[in-house]
């Protein structure tokens, strides 16, 4: 995979305001829980209009994994896989909610 979103993972703040695509759905919306180590990224984001809280996570394994999005499922408080991640974006800070 191209580097560009993993290099754009490992940079996002806590309430970075993010664009992200997966399977051609554009959602915006901020950052939060960043964790970032030697062999895993993970980043939570809140969507910005709407009410979807999703977790993209990747995984060193000889090379960055393709990065994975779930959606998290509010009635059980589980995360549901919702695709993988076509890119994402940097739109400044602070998210202006």
């Amino acid at each position: 995979m191209d580097d560009g979103p993993i290099r754009t993972l490992a940079r996002v703040d806590m309430l970075d305001r993010v664009e992200f695509t997966v399977d051609g759905e554009t959602i915006t919306g901020w950052s939060d829980d960043v964790t970032v180590d030697d062999a895993s990224i993970r980043v939570m984001i809140h969507e910005q209009y709407g009410d979807r809280t999703f977790q993209v996570v990747t995984e060193w394994a000889n090379g960055w994994l393709e990065p994975l999005v779930d959606v998290l499922d509010p009635r059980s408080r589980t995360f549901r896989p919702f695709g993988t991640l076509d890119g994402i974006q940097g739109r400044g800070y602070p998210l202006d909610r």
